[in-house]
């Protein structure tokens, strides 16, 4: 049994070409369990995956994010260091803690969001 644990769709603008529909289609046919929504710093894309989803009942859908991360939001270099964060919602609630940091990131600074400052508060 495998999984995909790092998907995007052109839902992630320049990462993704593939529409939801599209990706489950192939997971499908690849013969995935499962598969994870792993959007960059979005989730407006989890909407339409669930759509497409009820034509794929054999694909469990994984919920998560590509989050930024880096060291000083106020630091807005584009030389600076950051990072890339996988993160998968466990169960809804955690969907809706991805779902809270990625409004904040967006009131915050988006690529220059502080991950741990947030989930401090």
């Amino acid at each position: 049994m495998s999984s995909s644990l790092h998907t995007h769709s052109y839902f992630s603008i320049l990462d993704g070409y593939s529409s939801p529909e599209e990706n489950l289609k192939r997971a499908s046919e690849l013969g995935l369990k499962r598969i994870a929504i792993t959007e960059h710093a979005e989730v407006t894309s989890w909407l339409y995956y669930a759509k497409a989803a009820e034509k794929y009942p054999d694909i469990k859908i994984l919920y998560g994010v590509e989050l930024y991360e880096c060291f000083d939001i106020h630091v807005q270099d584009p030389n600076s260091k950051y990072f890339h964060l996988i993160a998968l919602a466990k169960n809804e609630a955690g969907r809706i803690a991805l779902n809270e940091i990625i409004t904040a990131s967006n009131f915050e600074g988006f690529f220059w969001l502080d991950l741990f400052m947030i989930l401090e508060q």
